[in-house]
């Protein structure tokens, strides 16, 4: 892999690498379906859960579980369980502040790839002095397509004006890597220990691997 320096852009998922927000998304899910009676979580649920939109995440919560509400239901009950913690609360990532200030000071594009919501990421950024930092963002919502499909990290790049080949796309998700790896970016993993993704698993799809961003700077 070329210096993580040298590329144009930079296309960040949010939860688990800029944002260290996976182990209350965890929190918020056990405790919604606890509220619907699930009393026990499948190993995989978390990881199906977050490659998806808010929406097709509840949708999906919903079915799998035959809870009695729909997707919108779900919905309600993560956001009054979340509450403004975004805005209030999460913090960010190891490193995560510097690297982005860093890049921005380098006249580098930087945008994101979420699944979560807007309206919930940006007060984070804000909060944190670095909205002016992000020159776009994109989620899987926007993108039609959750992170199984390389299309999200394809809009984002189309918005920065770069190619997906002069774009490192940073994620904590072996499934998300996988998608960009496979439209051509260089992608970093970064390992997370609430993302419910072995290491050894993102790092054999992605060009690096670290655990914590403060290594890159």
């Amino acid at each position: 892999m070329r210096d993580f320096f040298e590329f144009e852009g930079y296309i960040f998922d949010l939860d688990g690498t800029l944002f260290d927000s996976m182990g209350l998304w965890a929190e918020v899910y056990r405790k919604a379906l606890c509220g619907f009676g699930v009393a026990e979580i499948p190993a995989d649920y978390i990881r199906e859960v977050n490659v998806r939109s808010v929406s097709e995440g509840a949708r999906y919560t919903a079915e799998r579980f035959s809870l009695p509400v729909s997707g919108e239901g779900v919905v309600a009950a993560w956001t009054a369980i979340a509450g403004d913690v975004y805005a209030t609360s999460v913090e960010m990532k190891q490193g995560a502040a510097e690297l982005l200030v860093r890049l921005a000071g380098a006249g580098k594009k930087i945008g994101v790839a979420t699944a979560l919501d807007e309206a919930l990421a940006m007060p984070c950024f804000e909060r944190h002095g670095l909205r002016s930092s992000v020159h776009s963002l994109t989620t899987v919502e926007e993108a039609g397509a959750d992170k199984n499909f390389p299309d999200v990290y394809l809009l984002e790049c189309a918005k920065l004006g770069c190619a997906p080949g002069e774009t490192v796309v940073v994620e904590d998700s072996a499934t998300g890597a996988r998608a960009a790896k496979s439209a051509g970016f260089c992608v970093v993993g970064v390992f997370d220990p609430n993302a419910d993704c072995p290491r050894e698993e993102l790092a054999a799809v992605c060009d690096r691997c670290v655990d914590s961003l403060a290594e890159l700077l």
